[in-house]
């Protein structure tokens, strides 16, 4: 989400949920009055400042419009979302927010553009400004063709806690990003609370596979047995997204009641399936996963055999050696001498 140097929220984003630590920030400058008492001059100056060439003043320039909360300062601090630095563009979006409700239609605008830095820092100012006009922006937010928007759009729509955001955020858990699928489960958690496990159970039983896969993704993520038999009914799915997001939960929550259906499904036509029941075996039975693997090398589908070979690979057991070497030599298909290539060097 935004690979420029500098900034808190930049090296801090993955460590934490995103939208306390910007609450944070955000109550930190709240904390300091508005400075009504500032003259109009110092405010044109420091509005000017943010043209400056030298990055240090323009952060303090930032830094004390956002302390002011200037309503004149909205367009200035919109147009310094766009600056090089971390810094410059966070105080920039901390100021927006203490400055509430003047700054809703200038960050919408900014939100609908096309300048990827601009949007999700937009996304995320919204999100922490109690105003209702940013609901639908930010939903349409949901539909952006980039992730950090895509990501942001869903954390604010949890701060608004609203019942119209619970569809669009249970279709962005099917999201490709994997850090939008993160966004909208906190969302609904927050919107939802203890409702969440019950709203993923029924999505996972939904006749339409737009919510399936990612209610399947989510429950993982909750770690309860609970849902282990669920999800293993849902290795069972006809749509190969779901029995993959099955398989990779059945994984994390870590219950060995998923171990013989998942190693049924190894055979599974499709490989995003067959890679996700590999390492999910291999965490939950190791050595009888690698047994698994070894003998599947032998198999008549040559695509299980490269799987095989890929994931004897991940497990890094040198007593696959032998039977990896075998179908380097021997196998009459070049994906699988390929596969078990990369597999040996792994193991070296």
């Amino acid at each position: 989400m935004g690979a420029e140097k500098g900034g808190i929220l930049l090296r801090i984003r993955y460590l934490f949920y995103p939208a306390l630590i910007m609450f944070l920030l955000v109550f930190i400058v709240m904390s300091f009055p508005v400075q009504g008492q500032e003259k109009e001059k110092t405010i044109s100056d420091h509005i000017q400042a943010l043209s400056d060439k030298n990055a240090k003043v323009r952060v303090e320039a930032a830094k004390a419009l956002a302390m002011a909360g200037n309503p004149r300062a909205v367009d200035p601090l919109i147009r310094a979302l766009r600056d090089k630095n971390g810094d410059v563009r966070e105080w920039s979006v901390l100021g927006l927010v203490k400055m509430g409700e003047p700054s809703v239609e200038p960050l919408i605008q900014a939100l609908q553009g096309n300048e990827n830095s601009v949007q999700w820092q937009a996304a995320a100012a919204l999100g922490l400004i109690n105003d209702s006009r940013a609901v639908d922006p930010l939903i349409q937010a949901l539909q952006d063709d980039k992730g950090d928007v895509r990501y942001w759009a869903a954390v604010s729509l949890g701060e608004k806690e609203v019942a119209k955001a619970v569809d669009p955020l249970e279709e962005a858990l099917n999201d490709g990003d994997h850090r939008v699928r993160e966004g909208a489960f906190f969302a609904l958690h927050k919107i939802e609370g203890n409702l969440t496990t019950e709203l993923l159970m029924q999505g996972l039983q939904e006749s339409s596979s737009r919510f399936r896969p990612g209610a399947a993704w989510a429950l993982g993520r909750i770690k309860d047995p609970k849902f282990v038999d669920p999800l293993i009914n849902a290795l069972k799915d006809g749509d190969s997204k779901v029995r993959a997001e099955a398989a990779a939960s059945l994984g994390m929550i870590g219950d060995i009641r998923a171990v013989v259906p998942l190693r049924n499904v190894f055979q599974d036509k499709d490989r995003e399936v067959r890679r996700a029941t590999s390492m999910s075996l291999l965490y939950l039975d190791r050595n009888g996963s690698v047994n698994l693997f070894i003998h599947a090398l032998q198999d008549a589908q040559p695509e299980l055999r490269v799987d095989a070979a890929w994931a004897l690979g991940e497990a890094g057991e040198s007593r696959a050696k032998e039977a990896l070497l075998l179908a380097l030599q021997s196998d009459e298909e070049g994906d699988v001498r390929m596969s078990a290539a990369k597999a040996l060097k792994r193991l070296d």
